[in-house]
């Protein structure tokens, strides 16, 4: 990457970009930003489970939608745009790796649902 430019703030990444290779994007923006980036991913489909546990170890941030409705989009964003204003969940945060599913008439989503807490994160104060 250039290092001409101001310094970067957040990616929010597709991982489904034509001629894209997402998990190769991710870790050569890792390498080139030595992981002081955050990267949303920004993506309605992640193929695999192991492409989502390697995204974690990788250090992804977190996950947007791509079919989230435009009003939801900056909340989700608003924690790793300005991270200072928001909390950490209070409660220890447990290690688990659960897939779920969702279905909405002919549509089914699924995720890997990871590290869960009993407060979760709370909103800005």
């Amino acid at each position: 990457m250039r290092r001409d430019h101001a310094r970067l703030d957040l990616i929010l990444l597709d991982l489904q970009l034509p001629d894209s290779r997402g998990l190769e994007l991710v870790r050569a923006i890792k390498r080139s930003e030595g992981g002081r980036v955050p990267i949303v991913v920004f993506s309605g489909t992640i193929a695999r489970a192991a492409d989502v546990r390697e995204l974690t170890s990788l250090g992804v941030a977190g996950y947007v939608n791509e079919y989230s409705a435009a009003p939801h989009i900056l909340p989700a964003l608003a924690p790793h745009l300005f991270p200072d204003n928001f909390q950490p969940a209070l409660e220890p945060r447990v290690a688990v790796s659960v897939s779920v599913s969702c279905r909405v008439d002919n549509a089914v989503s699924s995720a890997l649902t990871l590290n869960l807490s009993k407060g979760g994160w709370p909103s800005a104060p």
